[in-house]
């Protein structure tokens, strides 16, 4: 074989290997892309930071604040309660609040600086240990 020869099949061996290498990329890409597709449709489990914010954002409007006006901490969550603090900024001043998910959907059940009373919050179900301060 003359040299030109083998520089032909070296370049056009390098053309298919970057080809092949180009494709599995996309593939690979392309396969991940539709994981995520998948998640977001299927309703993946929000984040921690995700579900702080819908929860900031609930009191917030029920508080009649801006969002940025308010700073929550979660204290406690399962996946359909959650009870922590809330702090109102500028007035620097903090309650608890308890907030349940029904049908998707977060609500504030109760927020304020008082002792909240059993009776309150019975209807929710509340875990025990996420209530046990309630006021019997």
């Amino acid at each position: 074989m003359n040299n030109q020869k083998k520089i032909i099949i070296i370049v056009v061996s390098i053309v298919i290997i970057v080809g092949a290498i180009f494709l599995l990329l996309n593939l690979i890409n392309k396969k991940n892309h539709q994981g995520q597709n998948q998640n977001q449709t299927t309703g993946a489990k929000p984040t921690f930071q995700e579900r702080t914010a819908t929860i900031k954002d609930l009191l917030a409007q029920k508080l009649g604040q801006p969002v940025d006006n308010i700073a929550v901490s979660i204290a406690r969550e399962t996946e359909n309660y959650s009870k922590g603090i809330v702090n109102i900024l500028d007035r620097n001043t903090d309650g608890i609040y308890l907030a349940v998910k029904t049908n998707g959907n977060w609500q504030i059940v109760w927020d304020g600086q008082g002792q909240y009373t059993c009776a309150d919050i019975s209807s929710y179900n509340f875990p025990a240990e996420m209530v046990n301060d309630c006021q019997k």
